[in-house]
């Protein structure tokens, strides 16, 4: 089978669309039935370093001071200031520009399928590295995060690179890894940024290897619970196809978004990495860096221009 994407320009628009046609690939926009109940299989015991005994599973107590805290607010959160970042588009930049309006094109369809079917928690992930579904995460997020009362959480399960908290600037303070092997509770690991309704957890520094973290249940304890308590939640997970994490982090999502890249996507691994996920879990594909919005968006821009004269 071709590549998603040609390695040349020449041709690129038809091989996106005969491309995404063969592999039946929604931009966003399917609406699929609910998840079915994970059955809840025993935990074995993890010995993490310093002797500490791990069963994988996190204390009511946690949850409930986490709790506490976002009834009174986020006075009580660790606070954190995001770095600046020329690819995270954050709200006091300028929100005309092309990329902020693909992000609100994709919040409005994933908020469509939210209010249709109620999730929360959505994983974000790619067949390989170098796709952009990192920032696709933060951006998606942020954006989600400037609808009115809407509290966005969203938390790096990229173990293995830290992505996310390397371009937030949030690698300080306990993240995910001290949660999962309760070094420190999720009321500690969670941060208030300085962007209104935006709160991030960041990986934390794994001491064990990622998928003995999220083969317990600790892991879909905790994303239940931020379900529960945040309007949305946005996992950046790590890419499908390389490494084995990801099939663990999506038993404790209920969406999944995959974001595919012209000239590095092929149609091989997408098929590879839809065979992973769970049909009823799959939420749709983010084409980053798609020639055919450009023009869409320089027409209106233009047609716009012509009509206030």
């Amino acid at each position: 089978m071709s590549k998603f994407f040609n390695s040349s320009r020449q041709g690129q628009e038809s091989t996106e669309w005969e491309s995404k046609r063969n592999v039946s690939l929604p931009e966003l926009d399917v609406l699929l039935t609910e998840m079915p109940e994970s059955s809840g299989a025993d935990v074995p015991m993890v010995q993490v370093p310093g002797g500490f005994q791990f069963n994988g599973s996190l204390k009511e107590f946690e949850f409930r001071a986490a709790e506490e805290k976002i009834r009174k607010g986020t006075g009580e959160y660790r606070r954190v200031q995001l770095a600046k970042n020329s690819k995270v588009l954050l709200p006091d930049d300028n929100l005309s520009d092309l990329r902020s309006d693909s992000y609100r094109r994709i919040r409005t369809r994933l908020i469509q399928q939210r209010s249709n079917m109620g999730f929360h928690v959505v994983a974000i992930t790619s067949s390989i590295p170098g796709e952009g579904k990192t920032l696709t995460a933060i951006n998606l997020a942020l954006c989600c995060s400037q609808l009115a009362d809407f509290k966005v959480f969203l938390i790096d399960a990229d173990l293995r690179t830290r992505g996310c908290s390397n371009a937030l600037g949030i690698n300080s303070g306990p993240g995910l890894a001290e949660v999962l092997t309760s070094v420190a509770t999720c009321s500690d690991a969670i941060a208030v940024t300085d962007q209104p309704n935006f709160y991030v957890m960041s990986a934390g520094d794994a001491k064990l290897p990622a998928p003995e973290l999220f083969a317990s249940s600790a892991w879909t304890e905790f994303a239940t619970w931020a379900g529960r308590h945040f309007d949305l939640v946005i996992v950046d997970a790590p890419p499908v196809l390389p490494v084995p994490d990801f099939e663990l982090i999506g038993a404790g999502c209920e969406r999944v978004i995959i974001v595919a890249r012209p000239f590095v996507s092929r149609n091989e691994d997408l098929e590879r990495t839809l065979a992973r996920i769970e049909r009823q879990k799959f939420a749709g594909v983010v084409m980053n860096g798609s020639e055919s919005g450009t023009r869409s968006y320089y027409y209106k821009q233009e047609y716009a221009s012509r009509n206030s004269k």
